[in-house]
């Protein structure tokens, strides 16, 4: 592969590193940069049976070799958890069966436990997950990326955040796919990812328009809505949200006629815009769809 060089920094550089709480030099944005994409490329270009192994090793390798990353150095809120908890017990009926997919340290399904039957955690390591004694009605299963591992039709709630930009589009539709076949007939699945329109939203924001490194794919509602649909997702939404806190949901369409208005901003205004947390509020993909229950 040719040797990558990064384009020129952009000049926003500074305040997008106060946005995202991120206090590195330019050499390490720069280095993390070049790192990331070179990685990223090579997911990109691997075909579907070696891919899920470079999910983990790939990732793996990133860390290991930039100990300035800020996974390294930037812990979580220690409410990070907690706000996505309040918003799903709004979404997730009292006993049901929740799968949350790309779980992390687990804590949100642990949580989950409180009000849920069972609560599954899906992850392609365990690696991070919260030691200590778990509840009973507690699971971690591991996962390749892509497949569900629960039986058809099992699944009253699925859930991910931040999870759908790290997959090559085909994984994510198969993904989807999987997701669709463990729900029961009328379950729900909330899918939380960063927007296409405020991004990119991995390291190449510093540098560029579009996700060039982990993040494979950033997506509109527009492109949502036609892949849920085709995976078989019906009743698709946007959900609407005041900080924590659910306030409801509306059909995809007037989300896309926003898009479709925000998309003809100019470049650089856009650039400055997308740092105002008010509209990568509005613009946020959050999508509650539904398994049809006939």
């Amino acid at each position: 592969m040719a040797q990558l060089h990064a384009p020129e920094i952009k000049r926003n550089w500074k305040r997008l590193g106060a946005v995202y709480k991120d206090t590195r030099s330019e050499a390490d944005i720069t280095e993390h940069y070049l790192l990331e994409r070179s990685l990223a490329a090579r997911l990109q270009q691997a075909p579907a049976s070696e891919r899920q192994e470079l999910y983990s090793s790939l990732y793996d390798e990133l860390y290991a070799r930039l100990p300035r990353h800020p996974r390294h150095t930037r812990r979580y809120d220690a409410n990070h958890a907690g706000k996505q908890v309040r918003i799903l017990r709004r979404l997730v009926p009292k006993g049901a069966s929740f799968l949350e997919i790309g779980a992390g340290d687990g804590a949100v399904s642990l949580a989950m436990t409180e009000t849920c039957r069972e609560a599954i955690a899906v992850d392609v390591t365990e690696r991070a997950i919260i030691g200590g004694s778990r509840p009973d009605n507690f699971k971690f299963a591991l996962s390749d990326g892509i497949s569900m591992p629960a039986p058809s039709g099992t699944i009253d709630f699925a859930y991910s955040h931040q999870l759908m930009e790290h997959l090559h589009p085909e994984d994510a539709f198969r993904q989807l796919a999987e997701i669709f076949r463990v729900l029961k007939p009328g379950g729900t699945y909330l899918c939380i990812t960063p927007s296409r329109l405020t991004g990119p939203h991995d390291v190449s924001r510093y540098f560029d328009r579009e996700a060039q490194g982990f993040h494979l794919k950033e997506y509109s509602y527009r492109e949502m809505e036609e892949v849920f649909g085709r995976a078989g997702f019906t009743h698709i939404r946007a959900c609407i949200m005041r900080g924590d806190r659910f306030a409801g949901t509306i059909g995809i369409g007037p989300i896309v006629a926003v898009e479709k208005l925000y998309g003809a901003v100019p470049g650089r205004l856009r650039e400055n815009l997308n740092t105002n947390r008010y509209v990568r509020a509005v613009l946020g993909l959050s999508v509650l769809a539904e398994k049809p229950a006939g």
